[in-house]
């Protein structure tokens, strides 16, 4: 009822203003919901010094307790009413409410209203109309059944209907003019034409229809307008749409692997679901990280798993998933980590910003000289490098794995067991290549498998050596230079 209602009841009848007040909170996830049955009630048979008595039925349809707060005659005083016993009502429970009509004179047509307030979240306030009419044609009256639909909770893209009985419950014909809905959540579908006339005892329905799109809790009310002096008898429809999302389930398998070997791992994603049963339809996957230089992108495709990724620097490199539903709906996103960890003892990796310019990774033994046997570059190095150390023993021989000319890298020398010594990582810049200016180089450093050393160095000028560090076996150590 609307405050301006509520003051002009205090003005002419002395009635009080409606407070709701809650003597139990509902729990998280449950709440009571109030039915009111009939929605309204109508005297023919009262006279004066013989009065009529009714009732109605309050029933808790919800999942929580349903406190009744409050019953507010307004109205005519010819009108009367019992206190509940038990304002407080458990899921389930029913209790009635008897209203005695006293008429102060004959052929009255005396009207009020008594108010339900309650805890209830949506419907705090039941108004049930009283009506009388002392004459002998009797009076036309429409019932709806039941007062509170509610059609559950369903999730997006998801149908539901339910349906709301009008039934004729007066002693004459009762005419239907329209009916209408407070809110456009809700579709309405008549199982008759309308407008129509219903005979006592005869019954119509409308279907009510819900199909969310989006999430979140709805109600609305569905009136139906009567000819005089029927009355416009309403009843609340209410519904819910479980907004979970769907869920991305992934990971990398193996999750770990020896870069630049061929080797390859496979991202999956198979194992995602949505938990309202909607079908998957779209399986998002984005290499959102990777070691710096590194050339290798995500396989392409549509479908939940992708195989044959090789990484082609050591480092973590880190996917990640996005789900889409039937009904366009995304879940968040998932991540998973492939760890490329060098199998050999000492792995030095070098890449570069800007291709065409070409960098060469050089890998000096003991202070060798540019270009010698104990120094592994592009000329000696890519299809077995220089024996180093123990004679004869290739385990401690360096290997390049490419000369990249054109590009940007990367260029890795590895070596499966140092031998004992120094080796110095160096970087030239190969003469004659198009990039004339400044060109910022990365070297990273391994150890056991383990990154111990990594810097970037701004490269300028043609035919140039660079130094980055020095790595002493078997200590294990790096020194920048």
């Amino acid at each position: 009822m609307n405050p301006t209602r509520l003051m002009l009841c205090t003005l002419l009848f002395g009635c009080t203003e409606y407070e709701l007040s809650e003597s139990k909170e509902a729990e998280v996830g449950s709440y009571p919901i109030i039915d009111v049955s009939p929605s309204a009630l109508t005297f023919t048979q009262a006279t004066v010094g013989n009065p009529e008595e009714n009732l109605f039925t309050i029933t808790n349809m919800g999942d929580a307790d349903l406190n009744i707060s409050q019953l507010q005659l307004l109205g005519s005083q010819t009108y009367s009413y019992t206190q509940m016993g038990n304002p407080i009502l458990s899921p389930g429970q029913s209790a009635d409410v008897f209203v005695v009509y006293a008429p102060t004179s004959e052929g009255a047509s005396d009207s009020a209203s008594i108010m339900v307030s309650s805890n209830d979240p949506d419907t705090p306030m039941v108004e049930v109309p009283l009506s009388a009419v002392i004459d002998p044609a009797g009076m036309p009256i429409l019932q709806i059944d039941p007062s509170n639909l509610d059609l559950g909770t369903i999730n997006v893209g998801s149908v539901t209907t339910g349906s709301l009985l009008l039934e004729s419950v007066g002693d004459v014909p009762v005419d239907l003019m329209s009916y209408s809905m407070s809110g456009t959540n809700f579709t309405l579908n008549p199982v008759d034409t309308w407008p129509l006339t219903l005979a006592p005892g005869e019954t119509t329905s409308v279907d009510v229809t819900f199909a969310p799109t989006t999430g979140g809790s709805v109600s609305e009310t569905f009136t139906v307008d009567c000819a005089d002096p029927a009355g416009d008898p309403m009843a609340t429809v209410t519904a819910a749409v479980d907004d979970s999302l769907p869920i991305a389930d992934c990971y990398v398998d193996p999750a770990q692997i020896q870069p630049n070997t061929g080797a390859t791992a496979t991202w999956h994603g198979s194992n995602s679901y949505d938990p309202n049963g909607a079908a998957l339809v779209d399986f998002s996957w984005t290499l959102m990280s990777k070691p710096a230089g590194s050339q290798v992108y995500m396989p392409f495709g549509s479908s939940a798993n992708r195989g044959g990724f090789a990484p082609d620097l050591a480092g973590d490199y880190i996917g990640q998933l996005v789900v889409t539903n039937e009904f366009g709906v995304s879940s968040e996103p998932c991540e998973a980590t492939l760890e490329a960890i060098p199998g050999q003892g000492l792995w030095v990796q070098m890449s570069w910003t800007y291709s065409g310019d070409d960098m060469d990774l050089h890998l000096l033994y003991n202070n060798g000289s540019y270009n010698s046997n104990n120094d592994c570059y592009y000329a000696n190095c890519p299809s077995g490098g220089p024996d180093w150390g123990q004679v004869g023993n290739t385990s401690d021989n360096p290997s390049l794995d490419q000369d990249d000319i054109g590009g940007v890298g990367p260029e890795n020398t590895t070596i499966q067991t140092p031998y004992s010594g120094t080796y110095t990582v160096v970087v030239h810049d190969y003469p004659g290549s198009a990039f004339q200016s400044g060109n910022d180089v990365t070297v990273a450093i391994f150890l056991g498998g383990v990154q111990v050393w990594s810097d970037t160095r701004t490269i300028s000028g043609e035919d140039t050596y660079t130094h980055f560090a020095e790595i002493s076996y078997p200590s294990m150590t790096v020194t920048p230079l």
